[in-house]
């Protein structure tokens, strides 16, 4: 979740919890 000129704070929020969720998930699978 990169930060780029177009995106609103909201939504680099929203990409930072995604990719938390995704990680979290990737690390229920692997155990």
């Amino acid at each position: 979740a990169d930060l780029k000129g177009g995106e609103t704070k909201k939504d680099y929020r929203l990409g930072v919890l995604d990719e938390f969720f995704l990680n979290a998930f990737r690390n229920n699978m692997v155990q």
